[in-house]
């Protein structure tokens, strides 16, 4: 119904923005992580939509990214994972981190979603495996660990980027976050401890 809206940012809160476009406000949830990448209220946005319809309860999701926004598609497809799970898998997890775990079917990397436990990890592995799209890419590559980190440095340059800064600027954050916080850290995170390091200069 909806394939994406563009307006002014008018609210932005840790699960949802309200977007004006034309004179309508329209609530949007978001990922964390999105949240986090998301202009200073007043700026244009873009947001990327899906309009889920349950029994009791109707919303707009959205992303910043057609890939991440057709990704969310296929999770809330698959037995037990609604949007708000899908919501938070992706808000966790970078999507290539996520469609790696999905590969190698580790249940570790999962399990580090909030609200998400072994049992569940593995269940939703199961659920995944064979229906969710990997590009080739993701499936041949091994070295997990160390992709996911980059994966996560890139997609919190990128944010960091969307927000104004230059690629330098948010290169040295990221990098200096990780020396002080180490690697094992949310998308999330990343992005809103970077930008306190850029903020600090």
């Amino acid at each position: 119904m909806y394939s994406f809206i563009r307006g002014t940012l008018v609210e932005r809160h840790i699960s949802y923005a309200v977007i004006d476009n034309q004179g309508i406000g329209y609530k949007v949830f978001v990922p964390v992580s999105t949240s986090a990448a998301l202009p200073q209220t007043g700026d244009m946005v873009t947001l990327y939509t899906a309009f889920v319809v349950r029994e009791d309860f109707q919303g707009l999701y959205g992303f910043l990214s057609p890939e991440e926004k057709s990704f969310f598609e296929q999770l809330i497809q698959l037995s037990g994972v609604g949007p708000k799970l899908a919501m938070s898998l992706l808000g966790h997890l970078p999507m290539q981190a996520l469609q790696q775990a999905i590969v190698q079917e580790d249940v570790k990397r999962l399990s580090t979603v909030p609200g998400v436990g072994k049992k569940t990890a593995a269940r939703l592995l199961v659920e995944m495996k064979g229906k969710c799209t990997v590009p080739a890419e993701v499936v041949s590559n091994q070295n997990f660990e160390s992709v996911a980190e980059q994966m996560t440095a890139h997609d919190a340059i990128a944010a960091l980027e969307h927000l104004g800064y230059s690629q330098t600027q948010a290169e040295k954050a990221v990098r200096k976050t990780f020396e002080s916080s180490g690697s094992d850290l949310h998308l999330a995170d990343l992005i809103r401890e970077s930008l306190k390091v850029i903020k600090t200069k």
